[in-house]
């Protein structure tokens, strides 16, 4: 997490800084300025671990210190190459400044691009407890590259500047009356490179910075970052500082605190300590042939038309995402930096849309790394155009794991963050009840599903009539089995609602289609969640089942590493009660009978797709591995959280169900 901190010279940013710090000790989080991470980031490194191992501890100080200052250069270059536009605006503003402007006595790039190395180095090897505070951060470079005595600041400029520097998690803007800071420069002390100056001149300076403070507060506003604005007055440090920790209790939310005494399991608990090692695999290199080659998903005129509702502009070529599926995503360079649009399915109305919308909002205010979508000029979540619905996203930079070839090691880690990351989720999501509505899930915490058995039974009747139609002799064969199990299945699916819901189990809005193929890792120990068209009000246990049946292979074999590695880091953060584990297999069966009969409406939805027949076999064969291997379940649930777990070999299955 990184917060940035803002404010005219002499506004007591440092000092509201450590109020800042102060606070989040207090959430369980660990605060750090750049020169206070340097040193451990640089310890988690390769370099830095051979170092420690081979050299006496009284060099680790200073041997620590020059791995950082080494990395943070190479990572100097990888920023500057990420970020061209930036580097470029940077350049060409600095270049066409007046020589009083001084910008090489105050080495305005020099800082710049070591800010850039700093900040890129720390933000691969911080961990997620870990905030990083700046006092001097992009934003407030703004006063270094834009202000001066002698200029006037140009507000498309500083525009410009804001529009393509890194997004932070939070910025804390302080406010103090420029009276006082011109006070507080003089009491503490002019800036060298300021010193010949008169107090007209210093005066002049502080004028035009707070302007330019004022001018890039309202773009990031704009952008849609999350800004705090604290008033920090002469005299009154303690109304600030209350104001501080009021801003940051609002935008930190009730994101449940990172406990420091909390002994991480072996498997999951370094996955921020190391690189992980990566190789696309051939269907992912294909994938992105193919969207470079194809037309894009969202015709040029479209896009353009639907930008002008978010009044931004289309800064160069879109293109399409590599791995979209069932909806329509481009990449687009705006105005406004890197976004992303997407075009809703057509079956996507506007109550839905709103649905999830108000999750990723809800997200956004608990701070928690999900999808961050801007609003229109008329402060919509949404547009529309031609009848379809569009919405803009910030694109997500970082890594997807699930497309690569890992070491075996690597990937078991990260299915222990991924476990971590769904249990953030549902805990940022306790008690909350979606604006809009959808189609899946229930429809609040004490009503009936809106799909619920009396749906099912209607839909397998309607299914039966329409499959007996089909004379296809390859989808026949399937059709005719769907047919023969359909009964048995809806008795099923009748027993295991009854025994479910006599548990009360929790009902929390879950992600739906959890994996590390929605998560873009920024570092080994830190993520962002992706996709939420899945996102519904269920039980959580849906989401463990939906996540846990994704580790099986062609052949039908699951990897109970990888489950068990999840389940670690799921139960780290938020573990299952003793009922939840019980009824873990029953769960595991009625969310894959559900699928079934889904798999088998979603055959002609998708124009008689003979895939969508073979992927119900599939749920049907994964409903059967979930009673066949309950007692396996059930004893990977319990030593996820328990090591000294009972012995379940003789586990009663037929508490489950059965088809046979």
């Amino acid at each position: 997490m990184i917060i940035e901190f803002i404010g005219t010279p002499g506004s007591g940013k440092t000092t509201l800084m450590r109020e800042a710090a102060r606070f989040l000790e207090g959430r369980g989080l660990r605060p750090v300025t750049i020169i206070e991470a340097a040193r451990p980031c640089a310890g988690r490194t390769l370099l830095g671990q051979v170092l420690l191992r081979l050299t006496p501890p009284s060099l680790h100080r200073a041997l620590l210190w020059q791995v950082f200052y080494f990395l943070s250069i190479l990572h100097r270059i990888g920023f500057c190459l990420r970020h061209l536009a930036l580097v470029r605006v940077v350049l060409a503003t600095q270049l066409r400044r007046p020589s009083a402007a001084d910008v090489r006595g105050r080495r305005v790039l020099h800082w710049f691009f070591h800010l850039a190395g700093s900040y890129s180095f720390l933000k691969s090897h911080a961990r997620p407890d870990e905030v990083l505070l700046l006092d001097e951060g992009f934003l407030h470079r703004v006063v270094q590259t834009q202000a001066s005595d002698c200029e006037v600041p140009q507000p498309a400029q500083v525009y410009s500047y804001v529009d393509r520097i890194p997004k932070p998690d939070l910025v804390i803007s302080v406010s103090t009356p420029r009276s006082v800071c011109e006070q507080r420069v003089y009491r503490r002390g002019l800036w060298k490179h300021f010193q010949h100056k008169s107090r007209e001149q210093v005066s002049q300076f502080l004028a035009h910075a707070a302007e330019v403070v004022s001018l890039a507060v309202a773009r990031a506003r704009h952008n849609g970052w999350p800004v705090a604005e604290v008033p920090n007055g002469e005299s009154n440090l303690p109304a600030s500082a209350a104001s501080l920790r009021a801003q940051l209790a609002t935008s930190l939310g009730a994101a449940e605190p990172l406990r420091k005494t909390r002994a991480p399991q072996p498997s999951v608990s370094s996955a921020s300590d190391s690189v992980i090692l990566s190789f696309p695999r051939p269907a992912r290199l294909s994938a992105l042939l193919r969207s470079r080659w194809r037309p894009l998903d969202i015709p040029a005129a479209a896009i353009h038309e639907v930008l002008k509702q978010y009044a931004v502009e289309q800064r160069g070529p879109a293109r399409n995402l590599p791995m979209s599926r069932r909806t329509r995503n481009v990449v687009v360079p705006t105005s406004v930096g890197k976004k992303v649009l997407k075009l809703y399915r057509p079956k996507w109305h506007a109550p839905t849309v709103l649905y999830v919308h108000s999750i990723l909002e809800h997200l956004a205010e608990r701070n928690f790394p999900a999808l961050r979508f801007l609003r229109t000029s008329e402060g919509q979540s949404f547009a529309s155009l031609a009848g379809r619905n569009y919405a803009l996203f910030d694109f997500v930079p970082g890594a997807v794991y699930s497309t690569s070839f890992l070491p075996r090691s690597h990937r078991l880690r990260l299915e222990g963050v991924a476990g971590r990351t769904l249990a953030r989720f549902h805990r940022a999501l306790e008690g909350f009840l979606p604006a809009g509505s959808h189609h899946l899930g229930f429809a609040s915490f004490t009503a009936d599903r809106h799909c619920d058995l009396s749906w099912h039974i209607r839909t397998v009747n309607e299914l039966e009539n329409r499959s007996r139609s089909v004379n296809r002799p390859e989808d026949r064969v399937h059709l005719d089995w769907l047919l023969n199990v359909s009964g048995p299945v809806l008795d099923e699916l009748r027993t295991l609602d009854r025994l479910l819901r006599r548990a009360s189990l929790p009902r929390v809005v879950i992600h739906g289609d959890f994996g590390l193929h929605n998560l873009v890792f920024h570092s080994p120990g830190e993520a962002t969640v992706l996709d939420f068209e899945s996102a519904r009000l269920e039980w959580r246990l849906s989401d463990l089942v939906g996540t846990l049946s994704r580790y099986r292979d062609r052949r039908g074999n699951y990897d109970v590493d990888r489950m068990r590695c999840f389940l670690q880091g799921y139960q780290a953060v938020s573990p299952l009660s003793a009922q939840e584990c019980e009824l873990l297999p029953a769960a595991w069966r009625f969310r894959k009978l559900q699928s079934v009969l889904q798999y088998w409406g979603a055959y002609f939805e998708a124009g008689r797709d003979i895939g969508k027949l073979m992927a119900s076999r599939s749920a049907m064969a994964q409903a059967d591995w979930g009673l066949d291997n309950a007692e396996r379940l059930l004893a990977l649930t319990y030593s996820s959280s328990n090591p000294d777990s009972p012995d379940f070999g003789n586990w009663d299955k037929s508490r489950v169900g059965s088809l046979a």
